[in-house]
């Protein structure tokens, strides 16, 4: 399968994950199950190494609490995931980069904003076709 939006990954996870439901809109996050919270991000181009939002990482590890929390990009046929809490603050690079304010909104103004590379060595991954 690839994967050419959100809707599609939270397709493709609804089949195979029988307790995970999408979060309410104005989450943090995107989906979650009992046991966990979950963020999506559907990418165009591969990168060797993927990155999240500083603020996005800090509201999803504030928001988890007890739950496990994960990242997962998705491109093309392939799941990329990250068990969050499972990651020293420590190894995550800090880089400063122009991106627009927003991506779901009109307001596409860049922005300096701080993201975090994730170590691949944390990475999963996961092919849809096999």
């Amino acid at each position: 399968m690839i994967f050419k939006n959100e809707l599609d990954v939270r397709q493709y996870l609804k089949l195979r994950i029988d307790d995970i439901k999408d979060s309410s809109q104005m989450s943090h996050y995107d989906m979650e199950t009992i046991k966990s919270i979950i963020e999506l991000k559907v990418r165009k181009t591969f990168y060797d190494k993927w990155m999240i939002e500083k603020y996005k990482y800090d509201k999803l590890i504030q928001l988890c609490k007890d739950k496990d929390c994960y990242y997962v990009v998705a491109f093309e046929n392939k799941l990329y995931y990250y068990d969050l809490k499972d990651i020293d603050l420590k190894d995550l690079e800090k880089v400063v980069m122009k991106c627009p304010r927003t991506t779901d909104f009109e307001n596409n103004e860049m922005i300096d904003k701080i993201n975090y590379v994730l170590p691949n060595n944390k990475k999963i991954t996961y092919d849809t076709d096999n």
